[in-house]
């Protein structure tokens, strides 16, 4: 019995590293999120600055260019990162089902054990009972 609690605590082991991987892709999959909305921010600031300003209005066309691109570049990213966390999510929840399914396990052999032991005593308590009837019997009769 203790190689199945050794066992279980092992797995936990294994599912704690699975969810801390699975939290650092969330991160970088929120940084990525991040990055392009400060992105599309600069975007619209320099939008409305190039309404009013003629000499950021000449560079603005470039500026979009490039920062579209970057967008695309970034869209395709969290697609990929978001892929990850979909695998990752479903590894941990496969090794979180593979640790219940032991812990269950390991329940039901504590109560099994739990079970024959209340049995034993109370087949002795059942023993004892018996033989001191039969002694009182016994001197009652002589």
């Amino acid at each position: 019995m203790a190689e199945l609690h050794s066992l279980i605590r092992f797995k936990r082991h294994e599912l704690d590293d699975k969810r801390k991987h699975l939290a650092v892709l969330n991160t970088q999959l929120e940084m990525l999120i991040a990055t392009k909305r400060k992105m599309l921010d600069d975007l619209a600031r320099e939008k409305n600055l190039a309404s009013v300003d003629i000499d950021v209005a000449r560079s603005f066309g470039p500026y979009l260019t490039k920062t579209l691109e970057r967008c695309d570049a970034i869209d395709i990213e969290i697609g990929q990162k978001q892929q990850e966390v979909q695998a990752a999510t479903i590894v941990v929840q496969e090794a979180y089902l593979e640790v219940k399914k032991l812990e269950v396990t390991q329940e039901r052999r504590d109560q099994a054990e739990e079970d024959r032991i209340d049995r034993i005593e109370s087949i002795t308590l059942d023993d004892i009972g018996v033989e001191g009837f039969a002694r009182r019997r016994d001197e009652n009769a002589r």
